[in-house]
């Protein structure tokens, strides 16, 4: 059976790490060894009976340069004890390594049949300091000068559109998918709590608002809170992600007095069950962005028929198609936040439309069992 290595650099849950998790459950035809830089905090969620895994602090994006001279040598090694294996990186550092390593497997004495898969989800260098950012693309540019039978895919044609220009080798688009449970309750529960959506607006419920993304530059949870102190509606915010139960995030809610804490329910890092929990228990998608590749959150809401309000950023326009599965407000807008909750909160109707086509876009596009087909042909 054929090695397949997924890379990874961070162990925490992000849109790559869950990428990997859901892939894994189709690849039943591979031995599948997962290969981190750091300790996976998600290990439970990953549908493999029978899989390898090794931390290899070498891939983690904090470690030094003799860790990373460590981690190529294990690769390196790996190269030669096995054949005809696929080695496959989802971040950044192991991208890089992935590289570095296919350049020296690229001619014939050397090459035995190895695949080398780098996933783009987004560009390494964004939301980096300046320096760290520089160097990257620098390291990223002379990496290309040599030849390399390295395969690019790009989650999103946003991603392969805003490609620097020296990556023109091998370049695949690849949407992301995600796998639902099998569950028959959540499917059932999927389509009767869309029904009790409905009711919110004749009983004046709170309306339940859940986003689920990490504390970090890359998403925008101060014009989040100041479109919620504008609205003159009843609600509820659901928060959860790396770094949500944080001080600084905390810190940055008691600038919005507008906003009771009761109003606020901030759960940190949680397991995938609790999220899908709280997908079950909402009402609107919310994904408030500075920037964005293809957010996997998007896609996870779809499949359980959530109507999403998202920032136009990066490739969120190809997952929520404006006005027809969700709507798209522009970055940094407070006030178009803020009138696009209200609007669906007072247009049921139109609301539980987006939240049926959502489970249709899911279904036709976002699938793990469809992306599974587009890189088997990758791989094989």
């Amino acid at each position: 059976m054929r090695n397949l290595f997924f890379l990874l650099s961070s162990g925490n849950r992000g849109g790559a790490q869950s990428v990997v998790c859901d892939l894994s459950s189709e690849a039943s035809c591979y031995n599948v060894i997962f290969i981190s830089g750091e300790n996976i905090t998600y290990l439970e969620d990953i549908p493999l009976h029978d899989f390898g895994y090794k931390v290899l602090p070498g891939l983690s994006n904090t470690s030094g340069p003799i860790d990373t001279f460590r981690a190529f040598s294990y690769l390196f090694s790996l190269c030669f004890k096995s054949t005809s294996s696929i080695f496959h990186a989802h971040n950044t550092k192991a991208g890089i390594l992935v590289s570095l390593l296919s350049i020296f497997f690229c001619f014939p004495n050397l090459f035995i049949n190895h695949k080398f898969i780098r996933t783009i989800h987004g560009w390494g260098w964004r939301g980096l300091p300046p320096i760290k950012a520089s160097v990257t693309y620098i390291v990223e540019l002379f990496l290309s000068l040599f030849p390399s039978p390295v395969s690019y895919v790009f989650v999103s044609l946003d991603t392969y559109q805003s490609r620097p220009w020296f990556f023109a080798k091998k370049n695949h688009v690849v949407y992301n998918g995600f796998n639902t449970p099998s569950s028959h309750k959540y499917t059932a529960a999927v389509f009767s709590h869309l029904n009790a959506r409905e009711c919110h607006k004749v009983s004046n419920a709170p309306l339940s608002l859940l986003m689920p993304a990490r504390f970090d530059q890359s998403k925008d949870h101060q014009t989040l809170f100041a479109a919620l102190s504008m609205l003159d509606i009843p609600f509820t915010l659901h928060l959860c992600g790396s770094g949500t139960n944080s001080a600084g995030l905390h810190e940055l809610l008691k600038r919005y007095p507008a906003i009771s804490p009761s109003q606020v329910i901030i759960y940190g890092e949680i397991s995938r069950t609790e999220l899908f929990g709280l997908y079950l228990s909402s009402d609107i998608f919310l994904l408030v962005s500075n920037y964005e590749a293809l957010p996997m959150s998007i896609i996870e809401a779809m499949a359980f028929s959530l109507p999403i309000i998202a920032t136009n950023c990066g490739g969120v326009s190809e997952l929520c198609k404006h006005g027809h599965n969700g709507l798209l407000v522009e970055k940094k807008s407070i006030i178009d936040l803020s009138n696009t909750i209200s609007f669906l909160y007072n247009n049921p109707s139109y609301t539980r439309r987006l939240s049926i086509n959502a489970r249709s876009s899911y279904l036709q596009s976002f699938t793990v069992k469809r992306m599974f087909q587009s890189y088997k042909l990758i791989y094989d």
